[in-house]
């Protein structure tokens, strides 16, 4: 009896710590995008192909390829913003699609 409730317990701390992994990959992954997409000589769009590919590395490309990425106005003239949508790990990896929204910010970088 108590066997079963430790392992209960055991696994609810491993799915705790997996939720905490991906968010912080997630979040890893949008502040990159975004500080990429803040360069000076690089347009938005390349910031949105750098954090799929860091996704891509990360987690694989199944979680890449479901996760919504967009790049919004953040708010003032210097400042990048970019959004990633994915899924929220409930069991395991498998989740709820679209609960887990992730925003990464950056100022933008201006030439002289």
């Amino acid at each position: 009896m108590v066997s079963m409730l430790l392992v209960v317990v055991v696994l609810g701390v491993l799915q705790v710590a997996a939720v905490g992994l991906i968010r912080t990959i997630v979040a890893d992954a949008a502040a990159g995008g975004a500080a990429y997409a803040a360069l000076a000589d690089v347009p938005d769009s390349h910031g949105v192909l750098r954090a799929r590919e860091l996704l891509d590395a990360s987690l694989g490309s199944d979680v890449a390829d479901a996760a919504r990425i967009v790049t919004r106005p953040g708010g003032g003239a210097g400042l990048v913003a970019l959004d990633i949508t994915t899924d929220l790990p409930v069991i395991g990896l498998w989740g709820i699609p679209g609960a887990l929204t992730v925003t990464g910010r950056a100022v933008r970088e201006v030439l002289p």
